[in-house]
């Protein structure tokens, strides 16, 4: 499933923009639609971004906005389940996943 990005989305990416340094190497947790990712690569040119989500056609949409932003050889496509660590070290990890609600 993918979620058109909330308000507080673009407050995570400005956010961690203030506290991580001009070489990062970020993971975003149930990237969605790549929103964040994206925007935190295209905002930090020598950042090296993860995009992880448990769903395909999520990954697809994510990977369309990179290509489209110029940044797909700086953001990772990778599906996991999401409860699974992540491999290496990050200096930030965000995450803003969707409130869906069960009915």
């Amino acid at each position: 499933m993918v979620l058109v990005p909330r308000p507080e989305t673009e407050i995570l990416v400005e956010e961690t923009l203030k506290r991580v340094g001009d070489r990062p190497r970020i993971a975003d947790v149930g990237t969605g639609s790549g929103a964040i990712a994206v925007a935190l690569a295209v905002s930090l040119p020598k950042a090296q971004v993860v995009a992880a989500d448990s769903s395909e056609e999520a990954l697809q949409v994510a990977w369309a906005n990179a290509e489209k932003h110029a940044v797909a050889d700086r953001v990772s496509i990778v599906r996991v389940d999401l409860l699974e660590p992540l491999i290496g070290e990050f200096d930030a990890i965000v995450s803003n996943p969707p409130y869906v609600p069960r009915a």
